[in-house]
């Protein structure tokens, strides 16, 4: 586990060993969709219960179209699982066969073939009496570390050669000059965030990107100097912001506040977070929230929120930010 993965032990952020099952978005605090019950919602017609969205027709009182609101329900997941369960000839939706069938009907199966599964004899804490030593792992923590691409094996391999031979010439001459090698892959991130590939910058690692953005941005004053981030945000954030705040001379406990979801929730209600804004806004500084909170999942209306944000508070006084790096894999 990385630096950026361990967790603050004030009660934020959760024990780093927690259990993958523990913390996990239940069933509370969600509609029949698997989206927050926060009123805010379209409920029929485009239309929501805020007034502060959708009106009509699915358009915005700003103008702005609508965001699409995720179909993806339980019960349409459980239809097609049954569906694809009747193709394969059974009705178990256990059966180890229609694992195997929704495998060989996976249109995407052949991008497998593109990483390396670590077997299951080589995990340090795999049951070798339950599964072939052999086989490939099931990896379901892609969102921590994902697969190794076999192509980085063969690139890294070219780029050692390169180094061997070139020396300090490799920075700027041969295939893949190190001082620009950020630039070979711009118009393929920019296409993924929808974005021109002069609007993008691959650089630096997370918290140090934050620590930029936040050495540029956070200028508190006497009355706006709170960071508004939610209750056991990714520790890289959280860390970042403690230290900023330190370093402008104040106190964690009176300008970082983390938002917690109700009683018996796991995820923030929308307008628990848009209450929060209108009520405190003129003492934010900075809205830190992420797209995806990487530990329950719960995807944030990014739209509202800034909105919410440039209200209530002059436009050059609060910074909405928004750490995208598990929006980028999580919901494309």
């Amino acid at each position: 586990m990385s630096e950026e993965e361990k967790m603050p032990e004030d009660g934020n952020p959760s024990d780093a060993g927690e259990a993958a099952g523990e913390g996990n978005p239940t069933d509370e605090g969600k509609t029949d969709e698997g989206n927050p019950t926060d009123g805010g919602n379209p409920t029929d017609e485009g239309k929501t219960t805020d007034g502060g969205n959708p009106t009509d027709e699915g358009k915005t009182t700003d103008g702005g179209k609508t965001p699409e609101e995720c179909s993806c329900t339980s019960e349409k997941v459980m239809q097609f699982l049954q569906k694809m369960a009747k193709e394969s000839g059974t009705e178990d939706l256990t059966d180890p066969a229609l694992a195997e069938f929704l495998s060989k009907s996976d249109g995407l199966k052949h991008v497998r073939d593109q990483f390396y599964f670590p077997k299951c004899g080589t995990l340090p804490e795999a049951d070798r009496s339950l599964c072939d030593p052999e086989s490939d792992s099931i990896y379901l923590c892609g969102n921590s570390l994902g697969l190794m691409p076999k192509a980085t094996e063969r690139i890294m391999h070219e780029q050692l050669d390169k180094w061997a031979k070139m020396g300090v010439f490799g920075h700027t001459k041969g295939e893949l000059p190190w001082a620009h090698c950020d630039e070979h892959a711009l118009e393929g991130v920019a296409h993924l965030v929808g974005a021109k590939p002069e609007e993008v910058a691959l650089c630096n690692g997370l918290t140090v990107n934050i620590h930029v953005l936040l050495a540029a941005f956070y200028k508190p004053t006497e009355t706006r100097h709170k960071i508004l981030l939610e209750t056991k945000a990714f520790p890289s954030d959280h860390y970042a912001i403690e230290s900023q705040i330190r370093l402008h001379g104040r106190t964690v406990e009176e300008s970082m506040v983390c938002l917690p979801p109700r009683e018996g929730e796991v995820c923030l209600r929308k307008e628990d977070i848009l209450s929060y804004i209108e009520e405190h806004g003129e003492e934010i500084a900075i809205i830190f929230l992420p797209g995806v909170q990487y530990y329950t999942g719960q995807l944030f209306d990014i739209h509202a929120i800034t909105t919410a944000g440039k209200q209530k508070v002059r436009h050059d006084r609060v910074l909405s930010s928004r750490s995208l790096t598990f929006a980028l894999s999580g919901i494309l």
